[in-house]
């Protein structure tokens, strides 16, 4: 089951739109025919392979979508197909058009009658042809290769040594995996390193494959074609992908209409809204695979919805080995054999490649001894339950002797591997891919090209790799590209996907990179053009909390609509349906427990509430690195817009919770003595906007942090300074974008400028940060009857909200003085002897 094979020469299903292919067609036709594609099969213990003599041979490899005649096709040009002229060593000169039947991926059965017999589906047996489940098919097939072995598949097989090119896609799995829901999966496109086989990433393919439909790139040992070259030929691939895919989809909709319903819930009561458009296309790239996924990206970001980098070759300019790499092809042909031996240790770790292999043989060696004596399944677990057990390469054995010897065994077969290692790469072959290196480095690495890529991208970099910098380019793109995030694997080499313990499932997962299942948790927003923060970002949002967290304590309650106070948050209204939910409530100065909030929502309901804020805290970090860069993405991550009614409604039409604070910079900027003031505008703002989406509108109040900051200089002394400085400053905040257009602050209620200038201030002990969120105000159904034309009742709703706040914070101060454990100190030590559990507070 291959997904695609460029440049496809072979005979097309008789149409009027076909011609008859030429013998030098029909020759480089024949050149995919080596023993990778007959081999491949044997990959996987569930793997199905094409098998039937009866079947021509090209017929076999080709797409089955391309093989089948069914009723709907999708006429794809020439164009769409990347059938263009080439010279010989790109490809072949083609004239026709094909019918290509709107599946990619689908079950190998025929359900037509053709005049040729249909291909013949064999079941390959558990372990297949040497192969074991599970096994490390890179590191296997170059050990095979090194023993002599003619059975399974080789390292020739992978390098299409018997081919000079182009490159070409295939399935890396021929097994399906586990049904997954009506919808096909996202498609995986792994994008191999120097070596250029497409199975340097084996170990991965497994687990990656209940969640991706995978596909990889071969690029022939033989293959010369240049970085622009293959950047071009996986754009061709992808655009049959989304030709196909979206042809398929249509027909799956128009079949059965009842499918298109079985996508995850998205939130409780909350009928077809969800967050974030699943991605369809995913790149992998690995070392010059990364550099490569980087080039695709950049020419056509349509094509691409999410890049993983694995260590990726972009940073080999700023290695040595722009100067020792082009000296290795410079090499006598006797000396170069030798080069495999001392550049291994840079290039993995040994003894954590070979670990998984030798660990399957141990196990398998222990299923064999507790299968021996004929003793049952349950006994023998019994036994070895009663039996002290030894750990070898991280596999408890009940009979070491056993281990051991299938451990040393499995060593001596792997030990010709690296003599193989010259062949992957020849010295011709290493001339000419670094040479692609350093043209996709000049391309990727011009001024502002990172800058410009907003494909959501995941790199993950080996803190110990030799080869190049990777963990400082890692920081690198973090800083240069827009949505880039990074994951650090400690201890690993350049080829991390190589070694045991190296789970990439469990990275993509931890960061937010895995497709929605139907098991899936609730997702943290409903609004689908924006992804989620992933566990990883949260994970160290809550870290950057956790020490002023510890100090300050905070504690919440909510307000029933029965007018009840309870502690946490349950009386909170989330998730009724599609309705939306807006937070209206004070700012404290600096803001400082807005991330308490968030996190708060998120750990007890599961929502992420979406901040409307400043635009300056975007436009002071456009272009810059640093604090400013990193807050502004911080705040992008966790769903933060500029404030401005056109976002509100957004987000409001989306039925998100929204956080707002009309108070805004003044309100956070106070000046001295206005502790836990409001500065409102006296005219509604955000009432008729709620109104016409029908939100459910929640004051709430806060108070605590204004307790331990002390202003030494507020907003008025800074204007006030001398010698032009106050002038300055004044000068500078007025050249930022305000939030409002028009400030009824200043030219109705006679109040001062807002202008965007920080107190300066001192801290003071820290006191307990409280939050009461008082009673639910619904406005469903009020848009029908006119009550937003009603100005008198939409202004008695404004007054009610702001009462409602000022009301919450009165509470507060009067109630936090029954607090046990208001006192810091006390509190501090009572948790930190609690192990961590926080201290109770009055009961409301």
């Amino acid at each position: 089951r291959y997904l695609s094979i460029p440049r496809l020469t072979t005979k097309p299903p008789a149409s009027k739109h076909s011609q008859t292919p030429s013998g030098r067609q029909q020759r480089q036709g024949q050149l995919l025919e080596s023993e990778l594609f007959r081999k491949v099969g044997a990959m996987s213990a569930s793997a199905l392979a094409v098998t039937s003599a009866a079947t021509p041979p090209i017929e076999r490899l080709r797409p089955r979508c391309v093989r089948e005649a069914r009723p709907k096709t999708l006429m794809l040009s020439r164009r769409v197909l990347g059938l263009r002229s080439r010279s010989s060593a790109q490809g072949v000169r083609t004239s026709y058009e094909q019918p290509v039947r709107a599946s990619i991926i689908a079950a190998a059965e025929p359900s037509e009658p053709s005049s040729r017999p249909p291909p013949t589906l064999a079941r390959v047996p558990a372990g297949g042809v040497g192969v074991m489940p599970g096994e490390n098919t890179f590191i296997r097939s170059i050990a095979r290769q090194g023993a002599g072995e003619t059975g399974g598949v080789t390292l020739d097989d992978l390098l299409g040594v018997n081919t000079g090119g182009p490159p070409r896609f295939f399935s890396p799995l021929t097994a399906s995996a586990s049904a997954h829901g009506s919808s096909p999966r996202p498609l995986l496109l792994y994008l191999p390193g120097l070596d250029g086989t497409g199975f340097a990433a084996s170990p991965q393919f497994e687990s990656l494959s209940q969640h991706f439909t995978l596909a990889a790139l071969n690029i022939p040992v033989g293959d010369r074609t240049s970085f622009s070259g293959l950047v071009e030929k996986v754009v061709n691939f992808l655009e049959i992908q989304r030709e196909v895919r979206a042809h398929t989809a249509t027909a799956d909709k128009r079949s059965d209409d009842s499918e298109s319903q079985k996508e995850p819930e998205m939130r409780k009561g909350n009928s077809g809204k969800g967050a974030g458009a699943q991605p369809k296309v995913f790149l992998l790239g690995e070392s010059m695979g990364g550099l490569l996924a980087l080039g695709v990206s950049q020419a056509r970001p349509d094509l691409v919805d999410r890049l993983v980098l694995v260590n990726p070759a972009s940073s080999f300019d700023q290695s040595p080995w722009t100067v020792l790499g082009p000296l290795l092809p410079l090499l006598p042909p006797e000396l170069y054999p030798g080069v495999p031996y001392a550049l291994a240790p840079v290039l993995f770790d040994p003894v954590r490649v070979v670990q998984g292999s030798v660990a399957a043989a141990v196990a398998a060696a222990e299923a064999r001894s507790l299968g021996s004596g004929g003793t049952t399944a349950l006994s023998a677990l019994s036994a070895l339950a009663e039996t002290p057990t030894f750990e070898i390469a991280g596999v408890s054995v009940a009979d070491p002797a056993a281990g051991l010897t299938a451990a040393a065994d499995e060593l001596v077969y792997l030990l010709p591997a690296i003599g193989e290692i010259a062949k992957i790469v020849p010295r011709d072959t290493l001339a000419h891919r670094l040479s692609v290196i350093s043209e996709g480095c000049a391309m990727i690495n011009t001024d502002g090209v990172l800058e410009a890529m907003t494909t959501r991208t995941l790199a993950v970099m080996s803190d110990t790799d030799t080869l190049i910098p990777s963990k400082l380019e890692g920081e690198r793109l973090q800083k240069a590209m827009p949505a880039c995030s990074v994951e650090t694997l400690e201890g690993s080499s350049h080829a991390a996907l190589l070694e045991a313990g190296v789970d990439l499932t469990a990275v993509l997962r931890r960061n937010g990179f895995l497709p929605r299942e139907l098991s899936d948790p609730p997702p943290l927003i409903r609004e689908k053009a924006l992804t989620p923060p992933s566990p990883v970002d949260i994970e160290k949002a809550i870290e950057s909390l956790a020490l002023f967290r510890a100090i300050v304590s905070p504690v919440f309650f909510s307000t029933r609509a029965d007018g009840r106070i309870i502690p946490g948050l349950d009386a909170v209204p989330l998730g009724e349906g599609d309705r939306p939910v807006i937070f209206v409530g004070n700012h404290q100065t600096l803001a400082v427990d807005l991330g308490f909030l968030i996190q708060e929502f998120i750990q007890q309901r599961g929502v992420l509430i979406r901040g409307l804020t400043h635009p300056t805290v975007f436009a002071n970090a456009a272009g810059n690195v640093g604090a400013d860069a990193d807050f502004s993405k911080l705040l992008t991550t966790f769903g933060a817009v500029p404030v401005s009614g056109k976002n509100l409604y957004k987000l409001l039409a989306a039925g998100e919770a929204v956080l707002l604070f009309p108070g805004g910079v003044r309100e956070a900027y106070k000046r001295r003595n206005e502790e836990y003031r409001l500065f409102w505008p006296s005219k509604p703002e955000f009432i008729r906007m709620a109104v016409r989406h029908g939100a459910t509108i929640v004051p709430f109040a806060a108070v605590g942090a204004e307790d331990g900051l002390e202003i030494i200089a507020d907003t008025n002394d800074i204007v006030n300074l001398p010698f032009g400085i106050g002038d300055a400053e004044v000068a500078k905040s007025r050249s930022i974008q305000p939030a409002r257009a028009v400030d009824t602050r200043v030219t109705e209620d006679g109040g001062a400028e807002e202008i965007f200038l920080a107190p300066v201030v001192i801290p003071k002990v820290p006191q307990r940060f409280y939050f009461k969120f008082g009673k639910p105000l619904s406005t469903a159904g009020l848009y029908e009857e006119g009550f937003s034309k009603d100005d008198e009742a939409v202004q008695a709703m404004y007054d009610e909200v702001k009462g409602d706040v000022e009301e919450g914070i009165d509470w507060l101060l009067r109630r936090r003085r029954e607090d046990p454990f208001r006192d810091t100190g006390f509190r501090v030590f009572y948790e930190t002897a609690s192990g961590g559990k926080q201290a109770p507070t009055f009961n409301p």
